[in-house]
């Protein structure tokens, strides 16, 4: 599995209380979420997992519809399980 960031577009809701509909706010509401790259997690979805072991086992799994996804990107992890191979703590 690989290391990604994805950025993406989350359904939210836009008001608190009650309003006016010219009230309702416009923007989308974009998250960025890292994780371990699940492949054939899910059909249609982008499905990342937040921890993975080192004989495989995945925990905390989001997944993403793919009309949802802005961007993706591997981030410079390594997937050996050694650690950070390109950041320093």
């Amino acid at each position: 599995m690989k290391p990604v960031r994805v950025i993406w577009r989350d359904a939210h809701a836009c008001t608190e209380t009650w309003c006016d509909p010219a009230d309702i706010e416009q923007d989308p509401y974009i998250v960025d979420s890292v994780g371990w790259l699940v492949p054939d997690g899910k059909p249609d979805h982008l499905v990342l997992a937040q921890s993975l072991t080192a004989a495989g086992l995945i925990d905390h799994v989001l997944a993403i519809p793919l009309e949802m996804v802005v961007s993706t990107s591997i981030i410079g992890f390594d997937d050996r399980h050694s650690g950070l191979s390109q950041v320093s703590l």
